[in-house]
């Protein structure tokens, strides 16, 4: 079994007070990652098990929740969860969860995808599976290539895995030497009843003869990557062009065993192109592909701020317009309105000024002497400060984010990371400059990335914390600092597929270059929202860093390339 952490929940709107209701872990049988979505009032818990499980007979470990002290947790049936019990992730397993009144669903289901296997003697790349030809389960695939001349009739297949390991039959079996050519009508296809379980699945099973072959494209703003693959013994290229353009040869990433793989780069947002490949005297015919859109940061320069009310200062224009209203189920009556940047000091104010103001308001406020931002007029000044009196206060970290401020929750708040994005990026690049101070605020936490905050951090060096990242969400993802109904954001939430941070407790008194490349978990998911976070007290969701920390950025670029 493997334990997966943290998803939000709903609350319906009832007349009684509401707690928090977060699902904190998971223990599921073969459990390995998780994805949630809102349907209605219910949040759909989709769980990728190992393909060694049964999705009918899942083992149910164990959960937790938030206020759980205060919950009640049962089947849709009325009876209480119990470790051990048999879960239908096929099917799909709803529980309950009430806390004062207030009813949340949550809808555990299941998905496995299965490691398929296919490979002959002599083959050039990697085998092909398509599980899904012309919208038909029934119609699946699997392929391999074999040079031209080869001999159909005494293949030699050294290993087929359809379906899960020691679970599966094939009828006919195929191992060891197979005449593909005995086949009626198509004389290079094998057709094969897969059965494990109570699934049965019909795969036609191809061996081809090819002397090259492209077998992707994926295109993104400014390059492409390839993956082609030719005879083993022949040499090997890549060429492309702009559409109906001269052809040109790239330089090949790799090439063994007849598989070969290319970056294009150099190319043209929203452009056509063409590549083919190259193996010996013999070329593809060419595929064509445009490049994706390259969009720029609005105010990546921070030139734009104005002042709300008498005390908060705000990352845009009060002119510029609102690109995304949103509603959240777990917030009922509240519309969320989304410009680009934002900052979570708003609660701030209530005991204190803003900390995340411009470059300029900090000079006029005697904060520092020198206004010289590394380019225009104006950079992002974020100072971490405490707030308040005694036990009253907390301490604030300096911050600014691509998102929308939430609400306020006496001393805690939420925040709404990301704005509506579809391009994909390869990294941030900006300016900053850094004057850490030592850690003299410490709130003990548990964090959900395994870091555990105790009093011996206090006297260390606070320090910056960087985030690019992309998720796919229906809404931008809530950040709460309320301990007993926290929410954060990480590599492993939810929804993010590509991540990137920068954390450092070095000081930096000069304009310095950073660069945060992107990870892509999944090369070919597109996003939907965009998260830039940058804050001068990395811990500062604890309410944890040093009074007096400084961060200022600058000239902040997205670069596709």
């Amino acid at each position: 079994m493997m334990m997966v952490g943290a998803v939000s929940c709903i609350v319906n709107d009832i007349p009684y007070p509401r707690l928090g209701c977060t699902l904190l872990s998971l223990d599921v049988e073969g459990a390995q990652k998780y994805q949630t979505q809102m349907s209605g009032d219910t949040t759909i818990v989709t769980v990728a098990i190992d393909e060694s499980v049964d999705l009918r007979d899942v083992a149910f470990g164990a959960m937790s929740f938030t206020n759980e002290d205060k919950a009640t947790v049962t089947y849709v049936s009325g009876a209480t969860p119990a470790q051990g019990d048999s879960w239908n992730l096929r099917e799909g397993v709803v529980v309950d969860v009430m806390i004062y009144g207030y009813v949340n669903l949550f809808k555990f289901v299941g998905t496995q995808t299965i490691e398929r296997r296919f490979s002959v003697e002599g083959q050039m790349g990697d085998a092909y599976f398509e599980e899904n030809v012309g919208g038909s389960v029934e119609n699946r695939i699997a392929l391999v290539y074999v040079p031209e001349g080869t001999d159909l009739s005494a293949i030699n297949v050294l290993e087929l895995k359809l379906g899960p390991e020691g679970e599966t039959t094939y009828e006919p079996a195929l191992s060891g030497v197979v005449d593909f050519t005995s086949e009626t009508g198509d004389d290079n296809i094998k057709m094969v009843r897969v059965s494990y379980r109570d699934v049965v699945e019909n795969w036609r099973v191809i061996v081809q003869e090819s002397s090259v072959a492209l077998n992707s494209v994926n295109a993104w703003a400014m390059s492409a990557d390839v993956v082609a693959m030719g005879a083993p013994e022949e040499s090997h290229a890549i060429e492309y062009r702009i559409k109906d353009g001269e052809w040109q040869n790239v330089v090949l990433s790799s090439d063994a065993n007849g598989s070969f793989t290319a970056t294009i780069s150099g190319l043209t947002p929203e452009t056509e192109y063409e590549c083919r490949a190259v193996s010996g005297t013999e070329k593809t015919d060419a595929i064509s592909f445009t490049t994706e859109a390259a969009p720029m940061l609005d105010n990546g320069g921070f030139e734009k701020w104005h002042k709300s009310g008498s005390a908060l200062w705000l990352p845009y224009a009060e002119s510029d317009s609102i690109i995304q209203t949103f509603t959240d189920p777990t917030h009922p009556g509240e519309e969320f309105y989304t410009r680009f940047w934002d900052t979570g000091n708003h609660g701030a104010i209530t005991l204190g000024s803003s900390n995340s103001i411009p470059l300029s308001e900090a000079v006029s406020l005697g904060l520092t002497t020198d206004g010289t931002a590394r380019e225009g007029a104006e950079a992002a000044y974020l100072l971490s400060k405490f707030t308040g009196i005694g036990v009253a206060g907390k301490l604030a970290g300096g911050n600014i984010f691509t998102g929308t401020f939430g609400v306020v929750q006496g001393t805690n708040g939420t925040t709404y990371l990301g704005v509506p994005f579809s391009a994909r990026p390869k990294r941030l690049v900006g300016y900053y400059k850094y004057m850490p101070k030592p850690i003299d605020n410490v709130i003990k936490a548990d964090g959900v990335d395994g870091t555990f905050i105790t009093e011996e951090w206090r006297g260390k060096s606070d320090t910056l914390n960087m985030v690019f990242a992309l998720g796919d969400w229906e809404i931008p993802h809530e950040v709460r600092t309320d301990r007993r109904n926290r929410s954060e954001f990480t590599p492993s939430t939810p929804g993010v597929f590509a991540w990137g941070s920068m954390a450092s407790a070095e000081e930096v008194t000069e304009w310095t270059r950073f660069e945060i490349p992107l990870e892509y978990y999944d090369l070919n998911k597109k996003p939907t929202y965009m998260v830039i976070m940058l804050t001068a007290s990395k811990w500062s969701d604890f309410f944890t860093g040093g009074n007096g920390s400084v961060l200022i950025v600058d000239d902040l670029k997205i670069e596709y390339e």
